[in-house]
């Protein structure tokens, strides 16, 4: 979602889509990481390791692709390579 107006500049095909879909793409991702944090509670033996090892990994995917918060400050993961 971050990239999706330099998709556009760039003249990617579904950049345009993703900008109108904004708001149902964002829910469609709550909804993804509400699940997934469900399937690991489930899964999982030690409740609050599964809560803190989720809680990580979501963090470093949202660090992965931040360009709005923490992008400001230093580069992106993904621009790396």
């Amino acid at each position: 979602m971050n990239d999706a107006a330099d998709d556009l500049k760039a003249g990617r095909m579904d950049a345009e889509f993703l900008i109108q879909r904004r708001e149902e793409a964002t829910a469609f991702v709550i909804v993804c990481y509400v699940i997934s944090c469900l399937l690991v509670l489930l899964g999982s033996k030690d409740k609050e390791i599964a809560i803190l090892t989720f809680l990580i990994s979501a963090l470093l995917t949202w660090i992965y692709s931040d360009k709005i918060f923490i992008g400001r400050f230093i580069r992106r993961l993904k621009e790396d390579y």
